[in-house]
Formats: structure tokens, sequence, C-alpha cells
């Protein structure tokens, strides 16, 4: 259903808004908004959200065009490649049937059988109450409930609009983590909300985020067959009739049994996801024989305290089967097979990887991705510049240039030191940078600090001003002390080039500009 091609285009342009939003600096309007209970303190644990939430823009220094280049990256190695988890149009909302709202006293929740109204507003996904229940082509009689697994009304559900080949649109359903077969297609009602899907193109020409609707091309006929079409030959291995101890008194010893239970199952559910994911990818459905429903296995690891050491034992025993037959398999699923490597005399052979399946052609759109982001941070690092007016101030102090050349240097020379006394190589480098401008009286250690800018952007070669954004310790007696960042924000207010931060008498920060509205609300 999802081709690689267009999971690839929808993760690229994702990737090209964020680099859009960092040039223009859209980043920093939505990085930079702080709410009424934010105080000092926790706003300056992160030093570049202090400096957007002041007015700061990512492209006036080259330090943070990095940091936040850097975590897009790191969720593209984190999230996407590791954990396979890719930007598509949709949303997440819970799950509830009709007769709830209407309880509720909301108004204008008449959905027809086989239909779904997306509601952005509560975040909820609003079917038919039969639906719910039993729906029409159910050749079980099962329901919206039994088909996502039993829900429960607690459910959030992945959406995904999509025009259906007969040209109708639709939402595709299902809950994570899900069985191969647990997801629905239903038909949008006309009041439903419509998911808005940004385009890189659509941001560079001006148009307003999510203006257009998003109903991408998909084929439902592609989709495996739902579950209540299928029988599944389970082993029985999970007691579904498990007794939860909630009719026992509360005393000490209950509770030791229930941690007892948790952590003997500790892993079991996990194990059976990417049991489940390999058996997909290798033959596209369920296994041969699975253990039990996966809800079973849910239930069992976080409600009932059911015994899964035998869904455990399963879990090692398919993976050995696929490794023993030598049956090739996508080398990103590699580490979510079982294999016990403690039991050195009787591991099976190591996985064949696959060549040329479709998880192979996306981990390497994905690689080639991340590649082509990390180009495109150090293109954007090397264009950083301050505003004029900060390097004028800079370079109208040659002494205080020399001075702040001084201190790149011992936050370099730290660098290449290694962690000696301290906690890691960057706590030794911050703390030689602090060091350093301790050796100045205060007034001077804001002009030493725009000298470091100038010495850094007043030279061709370039070079990074690390340095002047470094965050304080964190553990002092007296909570975290600022670090040479503060230092250089109270520069950079002084110039007028950064907002003053206006903390209230109840020791929490406002905004400057929602405290300006606030101030002419209150006239």
């Amino acid at each position: 259903f999802f081709q690689e091609a267009q999971l690839l285009a929808w993760l690229k342009d994702e990737g090209e808004l964020f680099v859009q939003a960092v040039e223009t600096g859209a980043v920093a309007g939505v990085m930079g908004r702080i709410d009424r209970h934010t105080t000092l303190e926790a706003l300056q644990a992160w030093p570049l959200r202090e400096y957007l939430a002041s007015g700061g823009q990512p492209m006036w220094f080259r330090s943070h065009v990095k940091s936040l280049l850097n975590k897009h990256l790191k969720r593209l190695n984190h999230a996407t490649l590791e954990k396979l988890r890719l930007p598509i149009p949709g949303g997440r909302h819970y799950v509830m049937p009709a007769t709830v709202g209407r309880r509720a006293g909301i108004q204008g929740l008449e959905i027809p059988r086989g239909h779904i109204q997306v509601d952005d507003r509560r975040g909820t996904a609003w079917v038919n109450d039969e639906d719910w229940l039993k729906l029409q082509d159910s050749p079980k009689g099962e329901g919206i409930a039994g088909i996502l697994g039993g829900a429960d009304n607690d459910d959030a559900l992945w959406l995904h609009p999509f025009t259906d080949g007969d040209g109708e649109r639709k939402v595709l359903a299902w809950r994570s983590p899900n069985q191969v077969g647990e997801y629905v297609v239903l038909r949008p009602t006309a009041a439903s909300d419509e998911p808005g899907w940004e385009t890189a193109a659509a941001a560079s020409t001006g148009q307003r985020a999510g203006a257009a609707p998003a109903y991408p091309p998909g084929d439902s006929a592609a989709l495996p067959p739902r579950i209540d079409f299928t029988t599944p030959s389970y082993l029985g291995l999970v007691e579904t009739a498990v007794s939860t101890g909630v009719e026992q008194t509360y005393d000490v010893g209950v509770m030791d049994d229930a941690i007892a239970r948790a952590v003997a199952n500790q892993g079991a559910l996990g194990m059976y996801c990417n049991s489940l994911m390999v058996n997909k990818a290798v033959y596209g459905r369920l296994p041969a024989h699975p253990p039990a429903p996966l809800e079973a296995i849910i239930d069992g690891a976080v409600k009932t305290g059911a015994d899964l050491s035998r869904v455990v034992v399963w879990n090692y025993a398919n993976s050995r089967e696929i490794l023993v037959a030598g049956t090739a398999v996508p080398a990103i699923l590699h580490r979510r097979l079982s294999i016990d490597w403690a039991d050195a005399d009787n591991r099976p052979p190591l996985p064949r990887p696959s060549v040329d399946h479709w998880l192979d052609r996306l981990e390497a759109g994905v690689r080639a991705h991340i590649e082509d982001m990390t180009q495109r941070r150090d293109a954007l690092v090397a264009q950083a510049r301050p505003p004029r007016v900060v390097l004028d101030a800079a370079m109208a102090d040659p002494a205080a240039v020399q001075l702040g050349a001084g201190l790149n240097k011992a936050y370099a020379a730290a660098l290449r030191m290694g962690k000696g006394q301290y906690a890691s190589v960057l706590e030794r480098a911050r703390a030689a940078a602090a060091d350093y401008l301790a050796h100045f009286p205060p007034e001077r250690r804001g002009a030493v600090l725009l000298g470091a800018l100038g010495s850094v952007y007043g030279r061709d070669e370039g070079g990074m001003d690390t340095a002047v954004w470094l965050g304080g310790e964190a553990d002092t007696p007296v909570g975290r002390q600022a670090g040479t960042a503060q230092a250089m924000m109270q520069a950079l207010r002084a110039l007028g080039v950064l907002d003053a931060l206006i903390a209230t008498k109840e020791g929490l920060v406002v905004y400057p500009a929602l405290f300006a509205s606030s101030q002419a609300d209150q006239r």
C-alpha cells in the first residue's frame, strides 16, 4: 500500500520544509514560544530556546544552525532509520462511537454506516455506533472495536487519508502496535476535518501550511486481508482467563506479586512485535502459527499479568526457523530477530541479508536523505552571519577581538585534551571557556564575547562560534549557573538585537510579544 518512492518523497519534503524554516526564521516562531508557566531556570536549561524566545534568528549564528539541523538529523537516524518511522499525511486521533459525543452534548454527530468524522478540535475520530460493534461487510460480525484489537475508547488511531483506485476519498485507520490485518477503511463525512499536508513547493510560494487537503493516491486493494476475513491458527500460548488481582485487598504482598509478573513478562511484547515485522517483511503475512492474538499478549504485558514465558520461547524458535532455513531478511530488520546471544553453543546461523527487498531500497533512500541533509546543514552553517550591528560593535574593539580569539582557542584546545576528571570532553571544554572568561571583570566580558564573534566572522576561512553559546553547569548548590550563552545574550540585548525576557513577580517568564498583548488587553 505504502510505496517506498512515495514514502521517500514525503521524507524529503519534510526535510526541505525544515531547511526552509531555518533559512526563513519560521522555526524561531515555533520553538521560541513559551507559556506563562515557564520559569527562567527552565528556559535557560537550553540556551537556544531562550535565544529564540528573545527574538533571535537561527541564521545569525553558526552554532544555532548546526544545533537545529543536528536535532533533525538525530531524529532521522533514531526514529526514521532505526525505528522505521516516516512522515505520512494524516494524524493521530482517539476513536469513539458517535453516541459518546452526543451524550456529551456535541452536535452534528450523525455518522452514516461506513463513515468516519475526523474532529481535530477534540482530537477524536467519531464512527458509527453500529459499525463500532459490527461492520456490514464483516463475515464474522466483527466491528471496528474488535477488528482494531479490542479498542476500548482509550485507543488512539493513526489516520491516513487517501484517494482510492475508484476515485473516492477514504481514510485508513489502524492502531499501533497492530497485527497484520488490524485496520479499517472508512469514508470521511462531509463535516470531517480535512487533513492538511504542506509541501516545500507550496511553502516556497508563501502558501499557508495545510491550505490544501491531502488525499494522495492509494489502492485499498493492495492492503492485506482485514483480520476478520482470515482465520489465524493461534497456538493458544497465553492464558486469557487470568486473575488480575482486582478482587484482592491491597497489601505489599499483592503488589510484590504484580511487580514480579511484570518483570517476568518484560520484553515479551516487544519481541513479538519485532517478530510480526520480520514475518510480514519476509513472508508478507502473519506467522503460520502465531502464539496468540496480539491483543492477548498486550493485555498480559500491561493488564492481566498473564504468563508470557511461552511467547518468549516462541519468538526465539520463530527467528531460529528463519535463520536455519537461510531465508533472506532485510538488513534493517536483523536486530529485530530474537537471538539468545548468551547461549553460544546453541546459537543459530547469522542472518542472510536480502537483496533489493523494498525495505532495502527504503533504507538506502533514507541513508541518502540523511547524507543530503548533512550536506545541507554544512552549507547553511557556512551561510550564517550575525547582523551588521553585532559585527560593527565587535570590530570596533580590536583588543576585545584578540581576547575573544583567546576564548575560542581555549575552548578548542580543551576539546583536544580528552575528558580528564570531567564527565565528558564537552564538560571540560565548557569549564575551560568559563574559566577563561572569569579572568575578566564582569563589565568587560560582554566585549570579550563580542570579540569572539568578531574573530570568527571577521575572517574568510570560517570557524565555529560554539564557545560563546555554552550553557552553564547544572549540578550546583544554587541550581543551574549561567553560561557563556546567557552572557552573550545579555551583550546582544545591550545592542538592541535581542528582546529582554520579562519575569513576573511569581518567578515566571512571559514572552515579550505576549506581555505587550496582555498589557494592551488590560488597558
